[in-house]
């Protein structure tokens, strides 16, 4: 016989919904303060960005079957890819296809062998020439953030890498 005085049966073991949420607030706290350190710096991010814009230029230069040229453009800060003019190739260049902006990262250093006639020049066989048609030096552009360094280098193959 089950009386006034009996002991109430054991509670239901598993978490409230007042713990779960205290303790999915302090995962997402902790997750967003390790994001902002696990973010890649911004001379990687910017690259990244001109190897792709490198690539593609080298890309236009072989479907289009004529010379594209890559340029710095110091006023705006940022590297722009041109159809190259049809015998001085980076004389008078033409039809613009692509830029990548290095002011839209905030404060970039970057240095570069690509300012005014030292342009690079992706010719239709996918080789990589400077401006007075020699081959082009390997080192294309470091940039550096402050706190990372990055270099681009153009192989003689045509091969980008980032260092």
């Amino acid at each position: 016989m089950i009386g006034k005085g009996t002991a109430r049966p054991a509670m239901a073991r598993g978490f409230t919904v007042l713990e779960v949420i205290l303790a999915l607030s302090a995962l997402a706290i902790l997750f967003a303060i390790g994001f902002t350190y696990w973010r890649p710096p911004r001379a990687q991010i910017y690259a990244s960005s001109v190897r792709n814009l490198v690539l593609q230029a080298r890309f236009e230069a072989i479907r289009r079957n004529e010379p594209v040229v890559i340029s710095w453009e110091e006023d705006e800060r940022e590297f722009v890819v041109r159809l190259a003019g049809s015998d001085d190739w980076c004389g008078a260049p033409r039809e613009e296809i692509a830029r990548s902006n290095a002011a839209e990262l905030g404060r970039l250093t970057v240095t570069t062998t690509v300012v005014g006639n030292g342009s690079l020049v992706w010719v239709p066989s996918g080789q990589a020439r400077s401006c007075a048609r020699s081959p082009f030096n390997e080192d294309f552009a470091d940039i550096e953030d402050g706190s990372e360094s990055r270099r681009i280098v153009i192989g003689s193959a045509g091969k980008v890498e980032i260092l």
